[in-house]
């Protein structure tokens, strides 16, 4: 799910054409499924969640739901220093 939003976020976004209504829903019904369903696993953390991340801020931009932007920001900025090392990788 986490990456056909940001599929749909840059198909349009580099081809700049108009997101159609019908998959604006779409998308945020499927953003509001994501932020109720972020991919932990077993009670540990994975890249998964940083997909999520960037999926839900994707959809802000699309949506232009500013609460979207701010809900994946916290998401990445609580996860991202366990799954990044110090040399910069996942």
């Amino acid at each position: 799910m986490s990456e056909r939003i940001c599929n749909i976020y840059l198909f349009y976004k580099i081809l700049n054409i108009n997101i159609p209504e019908y998959i604006k829903l779409r998308i945020e019904q499927e953003t509001f499924f994501l932020l109720n369903n972020l991919e932990y696993f077993k009670n540990s953390i994975n890249n998964h969640i940083i997909n999520n991340s960037r999926a839900i801020y994707f959809s802000g931009l699309m949506l232009n739901k500013k609460k979207f932007i701010v809900e994946a920001k916290k998401i990445f900025l609580s996860n991202y220093k366990i799954l990044i090392t110090q040399d910069g990788f996942l």
